[in-house]
């Protein structure tokens, strides 16, 4: 929502302006002035509602619901069905009109009772989709606040971080190796729907039930009248025959079936929007989940930091005694190691009311938590350390790096997977001072954190002889480990039950583990 970085030496504010309008112009160096009346602290509380009043919510116009008429044809898209209409058709030009009407009524108590059960779905399917709004993390008031991307405004400056999605028509001012994912701008052509095994089976049901019928009368027919009997009679036992072979109770039997285990799955809160696709579960062998927030309950806390050989428990709720931000030179290995996770992170802290609120990654926050476990304010600690570069994390990285301004020089904070961690150090900050890597014992650590059930992280430095050019992070190397975080993030309440279930059902249950 934040205007595109400023014109250039070869073309001035005002030739944007001519040629369609630049949203800023530089006043000075260092001085943006936004026409959107905004800048590096975005809009005030009050100035986002107003303007959220004047132009409404940031959304997409919402799909139309689908017609009933639409829902009611639906119910009638099944060779079968058409079968049956033929057999009605056939039974009412014959003045056959008990048969007729026995059709006929199988063929309306299929129809209601599917398009019953797919307006509720449809129904229910939207309520949920206004449930489930998507998030947006903004500056407001120089403050990062997480809000509904609906609300976001002309002016917000956003954030976005590794895996976020982007909410609105935005133009960047400031990146740190940006890539964006944009296949899901693709457009679909066809759109077809897929059909459920079910569907499948039935449909190939009733092409050969189609086949055999006409065959079958056809024979009758022909044999009939090679014996002498009269055409007009042998047609119409080919047609009664036709009419009598066509399984009429089928498809209603079939209706019937699904809808009572649609109620089924509604009274365990599932909602199957067509009634096929409820035979599509017992059809399932393997069940893909993510693991953070769908398994677990995405609350991430640090339980212990492994530093100079020895673990430390950290506990309380991030409101202990502050105290300064420890020098580099004399910090301990387990200030040193929270102090990385503060220096290589994206989120944020804040206190408020005797309690800690954060903003951002999970993972990051933690991080942030831990320190104010041990009485270090995380703002006060970048504040003591300022940030030259950032390189934020990436999961073929497995590593994020910050370069800082400490005492006069420049030094780099790496946060990472242990074992990339131990590839790219040559030293370990133990209790008497740096001595030689031990990899092995490091991973000892790591491994017993993880026999915990902690996720761990590794946390490393290096000072650099000078600053970072061009504005890139080099490449960590000949780094010094100064120790472990281990992170745990419970799991949700009734995860192993339906994980049980699924295996006593005979379905793999795999879980995507998160980025570490």
């Amino acid at each position: 929502m934040i205007a595109r970085p400023p014109p250039s030496t070869s073309e001035t504010a005002a030739q944007q302006d001519a040629r369609g309008g630049s949203p800023w112009h530089t006043v000075g160096p260092d001085t943006i002035t936004f026409r959107l009346e905004t800048g590096p602290h975005g809009l005030s509380q009050d100035e986002a509602r107003r303007r959220l009043d004047r132009d409404g919510p940031n959304e997409l116009a919402e799909t139309p619901p689908t017609s009933p008429f639409v829902i009611l044809l639906h119910q009638f898209r099944s060779p079968l069905i058409y079968i049956l209409l033929g057999a009605t058709l056939v039974t009412l030009l014959l003045e056959e009109f008990i048969d007729a009407g026995v059709i006929a009524t199988v063929l309306a108590l299929n129809a209601v009772i599917g398009y019953t059960q797919e307006r509720r779905a449809e129904q229910s399917v939207r309520a949920l989709m206004r449930l489930m709004a998507p998030k947006a993390h903004v500056v407001r008031g120089g403050r990062e606040w997480s809000i509904d991307s609906r609300d976001l405004v002309a002016g917000d400056v956003v954030l976005l971080e590794s895996g976020a999605r982007v909410p609105a028509d935005l133009r960047l001012f400031s990146t740190t190796a940006l890539r964006v994912d944009e296949s899901l701008l693709e457009s679909i052509r066809g759109g077809a729907e897929t059909e459920t095994p079910l569907q499948h089976r039935m449909k190939r049901f009733a092409h050969v039930v189609g086949i055999v019928v006409f065959l079958s009368a056809s024979a009758a027919f022909a044999i009939g009248v090679s014996l002498g009997a009269p055409h007009a009679h042998m047609f119409m036992v080919a047609v009664a025959l036709a009419v009598a072979a066509v399984p009429e109770g089928l498809p209603v039997v079939f209706t019937i079936t699904l809808a009572l285990a649609v109620r089924r799955m509604a009274r365990r809160n599932a909602i199957v929007r067509r009634l096929p696709a409820v035979e599509t579960l017992g059809s399932t062998t393997v069940i893909g989940s993510d693991k953070t927030g769908t398994i677990t309950e995405n609350r991430m806390t640090v339980q212990e930091v492994w530093a100079g050989g020895q673990t430390m428990t950290v506990g309380g709720s991030g409101l202990a005694t502050l105290r300064e931000p420890p020098v580099l030179a004399r910090a301990t290995p387990h200030d040193l190691t929270v102090l990385a996770g503060v220096l290589t992170n994206e989120a944020e802290l804040y206190r408020q009311n005797g309690t800690i609120e954060t903003q951002g990654d999970p993972t990051e926050a933690a991080l942030l938590v831990a320190a104010a476990a041990i009485g270090l304010e995380p703002e006060a600690v970048r504040g003591a350390y300022p940030s030259i570069e950032e390189l934020p994390f990436e999961p073929d990285r497995q590593y994020s790096a910050s370069e800082r301004a400490t005492d006069g020089q420049c030094v780099m904070f790496v946060k990472g997977a242990p074992e990339r961690l131990l590839d790219m150090s040559t030293r370990l900050l133990g209790t008497s001072g740096v001595e030689p890597l031990d990899g092995r014992g490091v991973l000892r650590a790591a491994a017993g954190m993880a026999s915990r059930g902690l996720r761990v992280l590794g946390m490393a430095y290096r000072p650099l002889p000078d600053a970072p050019s061009g504005g890139v992070v080099p490449s960590p190397e000949a780094l010094t480990v100064v120790g472990l975080q281990g992170r745990l993030d419970p799991p949700r309440t009734g995860v192993r039950e339906a994980s049980q279930g699924c295996q006593a059902a005979g379905i793999r249950v795999v879980i995507r583990p998160a980025r570490s």
